[in-house]
């Protein structure tokens, strides 16, 4: 038998750096995630952050939308993208 549970998620008050740059990535990632579990991540390459992106849209059905997928992929690309 299936029942519901009740998870409390530590929150955080801290948005990801960058200003304007980082706008759509505070606007759609913070519900699920915190700044610094994102930054805290392995540099990743540009294709490799398009997965993830993608895997949070399709796979995890996160409400970004496609507009917003292209510019939360050039903030992780600058802030945490493989050099």
């Amino acid at each position: 038998m299936l029942k519901s549970v009740s998870v409390d998620l530590p929150t955080s008050t801290i948005a990801f750096p960058g200003g304007t740059k980082a706008e759509a990535i505070n606007a759609n990632c913070l519900a699920c995630h915190s700044a610094g579990m994102v930054l805290t991540q392995h540099s990743l390459s540009k294709a490799t952050w398009a997965g993830v992106v993608d895997k949070m849209i399709h796979a995890y059905k996160a409400p970004i939308a496609e507009k917003d997928a292209a510019s939360i992929l050039d903030y992780l690309q600058e802030t945490k993208g493989a050099k």
